[in-house]
């Protein structure tokens, strides 16, 4: 009996010998410790994230202006000048300037600099004294489209 379990033993480890040296299909990707492929996500992520940010910030932003937003002035600005974080598109950007009570200025229309596509310009007709707001609607050149207004105020 003991050579019948011996020869059943060495056919069990015939047959699991056989099935060892099959190789699995996870074999070439090769069994990387924990340490390292926590450090590979660590990488990965450092990398991502700021990519990802990056795309986020892509949208042109009003960096500042000249006059200032929220801005009292003893004269008015022959022009106002509107800064983006981005290149602008000149045929889809525009500003245009209303009154106190939110009428539009005639012959205050905002387009973007020839030389500096990231600036847009509004040379502004004589205006009294009054509270003025801007009001931009812009596409950079990545096509992203912000919008937004600021006001400034003119006193003698």
């Amino acid at each position: 009996m003991a050579a019948n379990q011996r020869a059943g033993a060495v056919r069990v480890n015939d047959g699991a010998q056989k099935e060892s040296s099959r190789r699995p299909l996870s074999a070439g990707l090769g069994v990387y410790p924990p340490q390292r492929v926590r450090r590979f996500a660590a990488v990965l992520i450092l990398l991502v994230v700021p990519a990802a940010a990056a795309l986020a910030e892509a949208h042109a932003k009003l960096a500042r202006s000249d006059p200032p937003a929220a801005s009292t002035l003893r004269a008015a600005p022959p022009e106002v000048k509107l800064w983006f974080t981005e290149r602008l598109e000149a045929s889809f950007s525009a500003a245009h300037l209303l009154d106190g009570e939110r009428r539009r200025v005639d012959g205050a229309e905002g387009l973007v600099d020839a030389v500096n596509p990231a600036l847009l310009r509004m040379t502004l007709p004589v205006i009294p004294p009054g509270r003025y707001t801007v009001v931009y609607r812009v596409v950079s050149v990545d096509s992203h489209v912000t919008a937004g207004e600021l006001t400034f105020r003119i006193v003698r």
